[in-house]
């Protein structure tokens, strides 16, 4: 369980799908699923930060990949349909 600064609890969401734009001064990333069916992705998280912040997120989801990669070996990539 992870708490909130607020002291609540915070909820963790799966996420397969992603979409993320920008407007002049903001980026605007969405998070959710995604199955192979004709149906739309469902959202569930919409997140707008600055672009200050997305340089930051974008170095720590590097280091974090390179560290897990030096863990289990490097990550294949990811084909169309998911194989």
């Amino acid at each position: 369980m992870i708490r909130s600064r607020a002291g609540g609890t915070l909820e963790a969401r799966y996420a397969n799908y992603f979409e993320i734009g920008h407007t002049d001064v903001e980026f605007l990333m969405k998070f959710g699923q995604s199955y192979p069916t004709d149906a739309p992705p469902l959202i569930h998280t919409f997140v707008v930060t600055d672009p200050s912040y997305v340089q930051t997120f974008i170095q720590l989801l590097q280091e974090s990949l390179a560290g897990f990669e030096a863990q289990h070996g490097p990550v294949p990539p990811r084909t169309e349909c998911g194989a």
